[in-house]
């Protein structure tokens, strides 16, 4: 072992030695082997899964453009959806208070543009959002006032074949003549002037082609779009009104409906006897018509807010807004069934056929409400309890609509400004101490941010509980205060639909007894007198107008009673709830 042990120690030594290196030849590189080349690992796709891609990528296109580019209007909704929950997540904070009126209204022109892209139903979707507007921040409703029902007609080819389909027959076999220019194209349909056979003049009205295709897809973008607003970009409760307000957009598209509606109306107005002669439905050709399609009477009139046009004729308007408020009303408070369209381009001014008097006509009955017999009850109760000042039955109705704010709800309803008890609701102005620092400043402007959520909040205190039917009386109350503002404040709107109401209720129990007949008379009787003191306050109002008229010193319109009215709602809410109301606002 051990002279093993010394045979391997020489060996090692000798291994070690510079000696054993001296004869060692180095080799030339080129009789070296080349290096193996480095394998990469590829990633191969199999043909076949290239083959599915590229014909689902194909097949989805043609599908999207033979079916009203449902998929690719979905998909920039869907978009804009993500972007704006991002936004807001990232950008909603204290740190960015100061920016936070520009995330608002990037987001808002940012729904905007997907809704003008769009076109077709969600113009009616972004006029919907507009509704809202009182519980949004300022940049939604002055952006979305901008949303007008107006978009390109459909060539007459795509709507004579759309005939043909719907009725089974060419439209010259239908008419003695038809324009093939529509003489108005909205969003979901346009109108052709026609004569019929037996002479009479119509409007038929036709349904855009690709609306049938895209109104499912986008009911379901809308719902999309308020459960992001609701979860990721406020926090304040909206999904609760989106299947109300589907199912009224989805019934806009069926004609039938509309034609039902007009009928229904028409059969209220003539049972009627202080609007039977003054306000007229047009009479609908069910024979000519369809889901799609509906043939109507043509009737020539000037738009309710034209009155250079109308004064031609001998009408004022003092006269034609008297007649508007009442309209409304009786379909408000009495009828309980509610035209929510009420623009200027849906009333036409026309003298009576047969007297020469006023008329107004009364058009596109797509959109109406219905209400309940229990709600129509309440709501003609809460009215004339507002006036009354019975705050008991005005909380107590409040409590059962589940709102926890009866004054804001009093300042909506009447679209004026209602405050029962002045100190209420004044934690958002009362005096606070002056921030000292940009830290403090930033804080407080985005508490203030916070706590305008907190009102909305207590305002909606039971979404289950809220007559979804208030969302739509709004939209109706808000385009005709808007059109009493565009011709100059003639009338006193709210004294008129107050008399309604009150008026309403009294006749609403055909069962009374006598003491209970004698009961309301004595209630409206006072309730008269309490109207007739807004009535002098509005007359006063007018007469000072008027002089100051006299001196100069009147500018147009722009300073009649609606303007008092919306300058004092506007500093109300900003005191009291914190919440910023755009001039736009109050266009419907």
């Amino acid at each position: 072992m051990r002279s093993l042990g010394t045979s391997i120690f020489k060996r090692c030594r000798s291994y070690a030695s510079p000696d054993s290196f001296t004869n060692r030849i180095v080799p030339d590189p080129s009789t070296l082997r080349p290096p193996l080349p480095k394998t990469t690992r590829r990633i191969r796709v199999p043909v076949k899964t290239l083959a599915v891609i590229g014909t689902g990528l194909i097949g989805g296109t043609v599908y999207d453009r033979l079916n009203g580019r449902c998929i690719s209007r979905t998909l920039r909704t869907a978009v804009a959806g993500v972007i704006l929950a991002v936004d807001y997540k990232l950008n909603f904070n204290p740190e960015n208070a100061d920016g936070i009126m520009a995330l608002h209204e990037r987001a808002a022109q940012r729904i905007y543009d997907v809704i003008v892209a769009n076109g077709g139903l969600y113009i009616k979707i972004g006029q919907t959002l507009a509704m809202q507007s009182a519980v949004l921040p300022e940049p939604y409703s002055r952006i979305f006032s901008t949303l007008f029902d107006e978009a390109p007609q459909v060539p007459w080819s795509e709507v004579k074949a759309l005939f043909e389909k719907e009725l089974g027959k060419n439209p010259d076999d239908v008419f003695e003549h038809i324009d093939h220019h529509a003489a108005a194209a909205a969003s979901i349909a346009q109108v052709h002037r026609a004569r019929l056979k037996t002479g009479e003049e119509v409007a038929v009205k036709v349904q855009k082609p690709e609306i049938q295709m895209q109104v499912d897809w986008d009911l379901w973008a809308y719902r999309l779009l308020v459960w992001v607003y609701e979860k990721y970009v406020f926090d304040i409760p909206m999904y609760f009104t989106v299947n109300y307000t589907c199912s009224h957009l989805a019934d806009e598209t069926n004609f039938m409906l509309e034609a039902g509606n007009s009928k229904r109306m028409s059969e209220f107005i003539v049972n009627e006897p202080e609007l039977r002669n003054s306000v007229y439905v047009p009479k609908v050709f069910d024979e000519y018509s369809s889901r799609r399609i509906m043939t109507a009477e043509w009737i020539t009139g000037v738009k309710a807010t034209d009155h250079e046009k109308f004064e031609k004729m001998g009408f004022s308007s003092k006269a034609v807004m008297e007649l508007m408020v009442a309209t409304f009303s009786a379909q408000m408070f009495k009828f309980g069934y509610l035209h929510c369209d009420p623009h200027p381009g849906n009333l036409l001014i026309r003298p009576n056929p047969k007297t020469g008097k006023l008329q107004m006509v009364v058009i596109d009955h797509g959109l109406y409400i219905s209400e309940s017999e229990e709600f129509r009850q309440q709501y003609c109760l809460f009215w004339k309890s507002l006036f009354l000042n019975d705050m008991a039955t005005i909380r107590r109705i409040s409590g059962e609509w589940g709102v926890g704010a009866p004054d804001l709800l009093a300042s909506a309803t009447l679209m004026r400004p209602y405050r029962h008890d002045p100190n209420a609701h004044r934690t958002l102005s009362a005096a606070r101490p002056t921030p000292q620092t940009e830290k403090e400043r930033k804080e407080e402007a985005y508490a203030a941010q916070l706590a305008i959520k907190e009102k909305v909040k207590s305002f909606l205190l039971d979404q289950e509980k809220i007559p979804q039917e208030l969302l739509f009386i709004g939209r109706n109350m808000r385009i005709v205060q808007s059109n009493n503002h565009n011709l100059g404040s003639p009338v006193n709107r709210i004294s008129i639909a107050a008399k309604w109401a009150s008026a309403s209720l009294a006749s609403a129990s055909p069962n009374a007894t006598f003491p209970q007949r004698i009961k309301h008379s004595l209630s409206h009787l006072r309730f008269l007198i309490t109207v007739g003191i807004l009535d002098f306050g509005f007359w006063a109002f007018e007469v000072r107008r008027w002089v100051l008229s006299g001196f100069g010193l009147r500018k147009g319109h722009q300073d009649g009673w609606e303007d008092e009215i919306q300058k004092n709602l506007k500093v109300m809410a900003k005191e009291n709830f914190g919440i910023e109301i755009n001039e736009a606002a109050f266009d419907g």
